[in-house]
């Protein structure tokens, strides 16, 4: 049995001003099986941590690559990096990602969700997860494009849709894009009907476009503040109305 002391762990918000240091028990394992309040570190036996921290791993639900490669354009040769990429994460304390996909053609598009599909089905354990891709874009407002291509923009529809994500629908878990273009109602709701997350993002929705886009089944905001509309008193903007829709 290993013992591990005075460490902090994740609390609530309404409890930060408690201090409590704890000790912890693990098997031969590593796995948890106790976990005691301290009230006196001379009474504890084993190491001591000097109050860091011990935390669920890390999820990131927008990573485009690393290690030198772009889950934008990825090709089955790549597969071999992908898993040393996975398992560098996972010793840097990431349990999980969604691979973030931004803009481009259909067939890189494609090709990526067919080869993070075959790296899904094989990864080892004791590696990094891969969650259902990020898609960010197609459907986005020029206005705030950042780096993505517009060439490659495409006026949401459920013919577009398909175009890119058919036969790969397991396979996405979220899709950010702007809810104020024409048409985007629709594929809004064919997302949330496959249990897709829709994100806003890279958007010009006003405040009474973004609480519709709320209204309507969208549960997040893609980094929040940039490539869309800021808080303004007059118009609080879609920051804001993701606050008060919770």
């Amino acid at each position: 049995m290993r013992q591990i002391n005075n460490i902090r762990l994740p609390q609530p918000l309404e409890n930060v001003d408690q201090e409590v240091l704890w000790s912890i028990s693990l098997d031969q394992s590593n796995i948890l099986r106790s976990i005691t309040p301290m009230k006196n570190l001379s009474s504890f036996d084993g190491e001591n941590w000097n109050g860091d921290w011990l935390s669920p791993m890390g999820v990131d639900l927008q990573i485009n690559g690393g290690l030198g490669i772009s889950f934008n354009d990825l090709h089955i040769e790549q597969l071999p990096r992908i898993y040393k990429l996975l398992d560098q994460l996972w010793m840097d304390g990431v349990e999980a990602i969604c691979p973030t996909i931004i803009t481009s053609s259909i067939y890189s598009l494609r090709k990526s969700l067919e080869v993070l599909n075959i790296a899904r089905k094989n990864k080892k354990e004791k590696s990094c997860n891969l969650l259902g891709a990020h898609l960010e874009g197609p459907f986005l407002a020029t206005k705030f494009k950042g780096a993505h291509e517009s060439k490659y923009f495409a006026e949401p529809n459920l013919f577009e849709l398909e175009k890119r994500i058919k036969g790969f629908e397991k396979n996405i878990s979220i899709v950010t894009l702007a809810p104020e273009l024409l048409g985007a109602s629709k594929v809004i709701k064919m997302l949330k009907k496959l249990g897709i997350i829709v994100s806003l993002g890279h958007s010009s929705a006003s405040t009474e476009e973004s609480n519709i886009f709320f209204q309507q089944g969208g549960s997040m905001i893609t980094h929040a503040f940039n490539a869309m509309n800021g808080i303004h008193h007059r118009s609080p903007g879609p920051i804001a109305e993701a606050i008060i829709d919770g």
